[in-house]
C-alpha cells in the first residue's frame, strides 16, 4: 500500500463521520427582546429541556443553539431573573427570528437596601454633584439631538441659533463658560470656546454627566459655569443603520450609522446627518413665498 492510498483511506474516514454529526445538527438561532420596548434582552439562559445543552445570549441579545440530535417533543426555554420564563417546542422555535420576553412583576412588601454607589470615574477628580441623565431615559423620548435632550435638565439652558446650531450655558451662565466633553475629549472649539450640541445624536449615547458649579477649575478656566461630559456606548449591535425623522414645519433629517466592531473595546464608527427646515415669517400671509429654509 503506498503514501497515497493510505492518505485517501485517511481522508475517507474522517470525512464520513463529520458529514452525519453536520446533518444530525440543528441550528436555532434568534434575538430576545422585551415584549414591549423591543430592546434586546442581554444574559438570557436558554436551554433545552431535561438536556444538557444550552447558551445565553450576547449583548447585543442574539443567541445561537446547536442541537446535536433532534426530537419532536424538545422544549426550549428562556429565563431571566426579570422576566417571566418562556418555553417554546422546537419546531415553532425554528420558524422564530424573535423571541419577546414579558417583564415579570413580583408581589412584595417594602424592602430597604443600603449600599454602596457606583459612582461616575469623573467624580474621582471633582468632589461635586453630578447629575446622570442614563440612556433608559431618552430611548424611546423622540429627541432629536443631544441640545433637544438637554432642554428638559434644571438650570440648564440650550440656545438655538437659526443655522440649527444649539449651544449649552449652566446657571444663567455663557456657552462659553461650559466645557463638552466626549467620553473625556474636549470638544469645544478653539475660536470661541463653544461646541454644537445639534452635532451629536443620541441613538449611540450610554449617559451624559452633568457637573454644575466653579468647582470645575481642573478642567481650566473656560470651565466656570460647568461641564457636560457625553458618554458613547462603546458596543453597538449593528453594522449599518439608517434613520429619518419627520416634524411640523416642512423639518426632518435623516442619520447614517455606520459600525464595525473589532472586538468588546475597540470600534469604528462613522456617522453623517443632514437635516432641513422650512418656515413662514410671522408677519407673511399663506400666499407669501417669502419663507426662511
Amino acid at each position: 500500500m503506498n503514501v497515497r492510498q493510505i492518505l485517501y483511506q485517511f481522508i475517507l474516514l474522517t470525512y464520513i463521520p463529520a458529514n452525519i454529526i453536520f446533518a444530525e445538527t440543528i441550528l436555532v438561532e434568534g434575538t430576545v427582546r422585551h415584549a414591549n420596548t423591543y430592546q434586546e434582552i442581554p444574559y438570557v439562559n436558554i436551554y433545552i429541556k431535561d438536556h444538557l445543552i444550552g447558551t445565553s445570549t450576547k449583548l447585543d441579545g442574539s443567541f445561537e443553539l446547536a442541537i446535536p440530535a433532534s426530537q419532536e417533543n424538545m422544549i426550549i426555554i428562556f429565563e431571566h431573573v426579570s422576566f417571566d420564563t418562556l418555553q417554546l417546542p422546537l419546531q415553532q422555535a425554528l420558524q422564530k427570528k424573535r423571541f419577546y420576553m414579558t417583564p415579570r412583576i413580583i408581589q412584595s412588601s417594602a424592602i430597604s437596601i443600603v449600599a454602596q454607589r457606583n459612582n461616575s470615574k469623573i467624580q474621582n477628580d471633582i468632589p461635586h454633584p453630578i447629575s446622570i441623565i442614563s440612556s433608559k431615559k431618552f430611548d424611546i423620548q423622540g429627541y432629536v439631538d443631544a441640545g433637544d435632550l438637554l432642554k428638559n435638565e434644571q438650570s440648564v439652558q440650550v440656545e438655538e441659533e437659526l443655522s440649527g446650531k444649539k449651544t449649552v450655558a449652566l446657571r444663567a451662565g455663557n456657552p462659553d463658560d461650559v466645557i463638552i466633553l466626549y467620553n473625556g475629549i474636549k470638544m469645544n472649539n478653539l475660536y470661541d470656546n463653544v461646541f454644537d450640541l445639534s452635532l451629536i445624536n443620541i441613538e449611540d449615547i450610554q449617559h451624559f454627566e452633568i457637573i454644575r458649579g466653579s468647582n470645575t477649575s481642573l478642567y481650566g478656566p473656560e470651565a466656570f459655569s460647568g461641564v457636560i461630559n457625553i458618554v458613547p456606548k462603546i458596543y453597538k449591535n449593528y453594522y449599518a443603520r439608517f434613520t429619518q425623522r419627520i416634524g411640523t414645519y416642512a423639518s426632518g433629517d435623516w442619520n447614517l450609522h455606520l459600525n464595525y466592531n473589532y472586538s468588546d473595546r475597540w470600534s469604528l464608527s462613522y456617522s453623517y446627518k443632514k437635516g432641513a427646515t422650512k418656515r413662514r415669517y410671522q408677519d407673511e400671509d399663506e400666499t407669501s413665498q417669502l419663507l426662511l429654509n
